[in-house]
């Protein structure tokens, strides 16, 4: 054994007793909810969920990490921290095992996509990666390294012996929490308690974040809230998260959701291809239109007549496709969005099938990112354009209003 790591231990035995208990995670498995409800009934750090002590500050001593427990230590509560980066940290297995033999491991284990997805919307929202969720998975080891669960779950048994790890699954935590927090209260010696209402709400959900307004300034923020924390001055970085100049760092940007992009005058081609679904879908685009039957390739005029509508109706198995765009609507707005819905029910919002089609001002200059189309190199329509078409929106202009 190092003579730091006995140094440590040292520490430990003299001056004030070791955490008794880690919920290591792994990342977005509901551990902020757990902080919350075990904050009652045990000793966690104060002021702070994530210590990062056992995988990056172990070198700053543990009279550094002690300092974020209360004085004196109150035996009635065990000490124990919420820590979700330690689970695939092979340096903090082996610390803990070495400091704190006799502690409680707690894992949690939640479907792998949905995890690294839920991963990667926060490491988004807080300017730590720009690129997309396929990107991302090949650039950033660590959305898939944190879902080996089988892996380091065997190391942690063969470290802390399998008695003193407890694996569960973030679905009982979900959708049956009172069960789940009872088992937890079991394993780390506590008396059980009753969840209130409020409790029984996940907190932190990845779906509340935005992407960053801006990235650089993002950056910025959870570097200085970092210095921060290492500084033990983790009120201050709270209070500043809390506050204006915070939520103008860590959101504001654009939303999660799919994002299909194009420039005002665009021709868009929608398709449908519906699989082998139980229940019909209603895709319908918020503010377009588009002919029931527009003609054919050879002869786009050939139908003409046929209306114009915003919804198609698509069952088993069928495709559609439609041409739609927006004509001068926009004035000096630099883009609109548009709400689209592949199932125009309550249901289908509350399960996400939906997303935003984001038309953009080409007058207002064109984007890096984004071509301009070979028949609209502008990205706009004339300002003074009208409509050559008698039906002006999804009915004729002549038809009677109601």
């Amino acid at each position: 054994m190092s003579n730091s790591y006995c140094n440590q231990i040292t520490r430990i035995t003299n001056e004030q007793s070791p955490p008794s208990f880690f919920v290591i995670g792994p990342p977005r498995t509901g551990t902020s909810w757990i902080h919350d409800v075990l904050s009652q009934y045990t000793s966690l750090p104060n002021h702070i969920k994530e210590t990062r002590f056992f995988d990056l500050h172990f070198d700053l001593g543990m009279d550094w990490y002690l300092r974020y427990f209360s004085k004196p230590n109150d035996s009635s509560k065990p000490r124990g921290e919420v820590a979700p980066t330690y689970f695939a940290s092979t340096q903090a297995r082996e610390r803990i095992a070495r400091t704190c033999p006799g502690a409680k491991v707690i894992c949690i284990f939640r479907h792998p996509v949905e995890r690294a997805l839920s991963l990667y919307r926060i490491k988004r929202a807080y300017g730590m990666v720009r690129c997309s969720f396929e990107d991302a998975v090949l650039f950033d080891p660590e959305l898939l390294e944190s879902g080996k669960y089988a892996t380091y779950l065997k190391s942690w048994y063969h470290a802390m012996g399998s008695a003193q790890v407890l694996a569960t699954f973030y679905d009982q935590l979900r959708d049956r929490s009172q069960a789940y927090v009872d088992e937890i209260a079991d394993f780390i010696g506590i008396r059980r308690f009753e969840l209130s209402a409020s409790q029984r709400r996940l907190v932190h959900p990845s779906e509340g974040f935005t992407q960053p307004r801006n990235f650089m300034f993002t950056r910025i923020g959870v570097a200085l809230a970092n210095r921060l924390k290492a500084g033990h001055l983790d009120r201050i970085a709270l209070a500043i998260r809390k506050s204006a100049l915070g939520r103008t760092f860590l959101s504001g940007g654009d939303p999660f959701t799919p994002l299909l992009r194009a420039y005002e005058n665009d021709k868009v081609q929608i398709r449908i291809l519906v699989g082998a679904h139980e229940e019909t879908h209603n895709l319908t685009i918020n503010g377009h239109k588009w002919l029931h039957q527009p003609g054919t390739p050879q002869d786009p005029l050939a139908v003409n007549n046929s209306g114009y509508r915003n919804s198609q109706i698509a069952g088993i198995s069928e495709h559609f496709e439609f041409l739609t765009g927006k004509e001068s609507i926009m004035g000096n707005r630099p883009f609109i969005d548009y709400l689209y819905q592949n199932d125009a029910s309550v249901d289908g919002q509350w399960n996400g099938i939906w997303g935003l089609l984001r038309i953009y001002n080409g007058r207002a200059g064109l984007r890096t990112d984004l071509m301009a189309l070979p028949n609209n190199t502008e990205g706009a329509a004339p300002l003074s354009s009208t409509k050559s078409s008698k039906f002006t929106t999804c009915v004729p202009a002549a038809a009677a209003l109601f």
